[in-house]
């Protein structure tokens, strides 16, 4: 029986884990907290960005459709200037 406890004691004490560096582990959590709160900005940023595209693309609709809906007169489009004939001055005979 003791030599049962003996074994299984040098079992125990040889299968323990050494503990990480701490300064390992501070490392490590920093780096993991400041790309979540980069991750976390650049999602705000995007967000925003896109928030106000969304309000400029809305005005720019809403004055196009305002536009023509309250534009009653349709002036037609001018028309394209003629090609100018040949002089004829010097070139018809007189009465």
């Amino acid at each position: 029986m003791r030599i049962l406890l003996f074994i299984s004691l040098l079992t125990f004490i040889s299968c323990s884990q050494e503990l990480p560096d701490r300064n390992e582990l501070i490392e490590e959590y920093y780096n993991e907290s400041r790309d979540a709160l980069l991750d976390r900005r650049m999602r705000d940023c995007i967000r925003s960005a896109e928030n106000a595209a969304q309000v400029r693309v809305d005005s720019l609709i809403d004055r196009l459709i305002n536009t023509n809906l309250f534009d009653t007169l349709n002036f037609p489009a001018k028309p394209i200037k003629p090609a100018t004939p040949e002089h004829i001055i010097d070139k018809v005979s007189k009465f």
